[in-house]
């Protein structure tokens, strides 16, 4: 048996119904399936330390606070808290 082309119309066709099928049988055993957002919060969150964190503070303050927040972030990924806000609303809470 050769294997099939991942470019070809009929992969496509058995990818989309494997998926599809995936999707019901975890709605059946009751996950809640959201959109991902193309945005994540780690990407707003080093702007938000630069305005909040002044020049003259501690430099160890500032890598502990910006490594916390990092956690925070990392943290809303794994959860579903991702998914239900936009990415700059966790990093501000972060």
């Amino acid at each position: 048996i050769k294997p099939m082309s991942p470019l070809g119309p009929v992969y496509d066709l058995w990818y989309k119904a494997v998926v599809e099928m995936e999707n019901r049988i975890l709605r059946q055993l009751g996950f809640t399936l959201y959109w991902m957002p193309d945005s994540h919060p780690h990407k707003f969150i080093l702007y938000f330390l630069r305005f909040v964190l002044q020049e003259n503070e501690c430099e160890k303050t500032k890598e502990e606070l910006s490594q916390r927040a990092w956690n925070y972030c990392n943290d809303s990924c794994r959860l579903d808290v991702c998914l239900r806000y936009e990415s700059e609303n966790i990093a501000c809470a972060a």
